[in-house]
């Protein structure tokens, strides 16, 4: 039988850097596509989800936290107006997290 925490805690590195290499290219503007999102989990797990190292699920989690690493560089002053236009821009940079598959 697997170790849950153990596999775990084995996959928490990997998902930091694809993380961190995403957040990058949200705070530079980049439209982050799915396409976009298997580079960086493949480039950090060193493999595809084709070949089980990461799934699609894993690769959403880790869009979240690239998310939340960006927003948490950002200067936490008070609200303006305008941060809710940054804020739709940002979510205009990020794809549905919806996989469906061709019938």
């Amino acid at each position: 039988m697997t170790d849950l925490f153990e596999a775990a805690a084995q996959r928490r590195p990997p998902a930091q850097l694809a993380a961190r290499a995403l957040s990058i290219l949200i705070d530079n503007g980049t439209v982050i596509t799915r396409a976009t999102m298997n580079q960086a989990m493949a480039s950090a797990f060193g493999g595809s989800d084709a070949t089980g190292r990461w799934t699609q699920r894993e690769s959403f989690e880790v869009l979240e936290h690239a998310l939340a690493l960006s927003l948490a560089g950002r200067r936490a002053a008070a609200f303006s107006p305008g941060d809710l236009d940054k804020a739709m821009a940002i979510a205009a940079q990020l794809p549905t997290q919806t996989v469906r598959s061709e019938d």
